[in-house]
């Protein structure tokens, strides 16, 4: 007899998103504290996460665009914003969690499935702000628009935002969601998380098969580029340059967006290559290759050490600068749970 699928819609992605939430905020060096995402997850959360090994791998990366967006979101309240739509809520708590003003408006919308599950758990606590649940599919464009037109009666300046939710999309729905959204005064800003070609191509052939059983087929990447082995885990971005690449070579590729250019930047960054240099080829913000070099600095300490000789200092140090659990485990030769405090 066939395994029914874990995945049977694509709101159960959002179980998967709530588990890591729920794991980071039991770390003592939590980046957030989210106390409802566990009961959200709940078990059937926990056993999609464990049963895609690329997901498990690469939950850093959920929580790090939570934070960032967390942050951004906070910027634009103090700001101002009156009211914050989230397109495709999911199971997003930051309603609850998040230090917001008792008079900011804030809409989610969703699914009548994955709101009612929300709902139902959540009965009981209480939000930070006022809080409205609208159930809706946002595929339906005149739907859709009718709520925009409604929203933004309510409200001078408005945050949109939408975590998660443009994969899922057609390229041309991408589109339209964008023109109704600009349609739309009130509507300043949104904020939206994008992954590269490559990245798409690849997270496909990872998961792709497990996301399509429940009808959740990412579709905002491109249909050609070059293939990615799904079994050959140093093919994921790209390979490191070799190390005869003369520096001419290192600096064009440098200046040449590509989805490997940050092995390329790393080969920089060890062969000495100044940070105004290579901020210069890239045209990257120096915060960000400042940031790059205190964690690849990092790396080579921890690298100097072992996982029994390692201190709790040094952890809690690498962790602070951006390391996970699975990045110090690939360095010592371990488990991603023995390097955990």
């Amino acid at each position: 007899m066939a395994q029914a699928a874990l995945i049977e819609n694509i709101s159960d992605t959002a179980r998967w998103v709530a588990v890591f939430r729920a794991r980071e905020s039991a770390r003592p060096d939590a980046l957030f504290q989210d106390p409802l995402a566990g009961r959200l997850a709940g078990l059937r959360g926990e056993q999609i996460a464990d049963s895609l090994h690329y997901v498990r791998r690469h939950g850093w990366a959920m929580v790090t665009r939570t934070h960032l967006m967390d942050g951004l979101i906070r910027q634009q309240v103090e700001h101002g914003v009156e009211m914050v739509v989230n397109l495709a809520a999911g199971l997003d708590t930051r309603p609850y969690r998040m230090a917001l003003p008792e008079q900011l408006e804030w809409v989610e919308v969703d699914l009548p499935e994955i709101l009612t599950y929300k709902e139902v758990m959540l009965a009981g606590e209480q939000t930070k702000c006022r809080l409205e649940r609208i159930k809706l599919d946002l595929a339906d464009g005149a739907a859709r628009r009718a709520l925009f037109r409604r929203l933004g009666s309510q409200s001078a300046k408005t945050l949109v935002i939408s975590e998660g939710l443009l994969v899922y999309l057609t390229p041309e729905q991408v589109g339209a969601l964008a023109t109704d959204l600009a349609g739309v005064r009130a509507f300043q800003n949104w904020i939206i998380d994008l992954a590269s070609p490559a990245l798409l191509r690849m997270l496909q052939k990872k998961v792709g098969k497990e996301l399509a059983k429940g009808n959740s087929v990412m579709k905002f990447a491109p249909e050609k580029g070059p293939a990615i082995d799904a079994d050959d885990e140093s093919a994921e971005l790209g390979k490191g340059p070799p190390a005869e690449t003369p520096d001419s070579l290192l600096r064009e590729k440098l200046a040449t967006p590509r989805p490997d250019r940050i092995y390329w930047l790393l080969t920089a960054m060890e062969r000495g290559l100044h940070a105004e240099e290579i901020c210069e080829l890239t045209k990257i913000d120096p915060w960000f290759i400042h940031q790059i070099e205190e964690l690849t600095a990092m790396n080579r300490r921890a690298a100097g050490v072992t996982v029994e000789t390692a201190s709790k200092d040094l952890l809690r140090e690498v962790k602070r600068h951006g390391a996970s659990d699975e990045q110090l485990a690939q360095i010592w030769r371990t488990t991603p749970a023995s390097v955990r405090l």
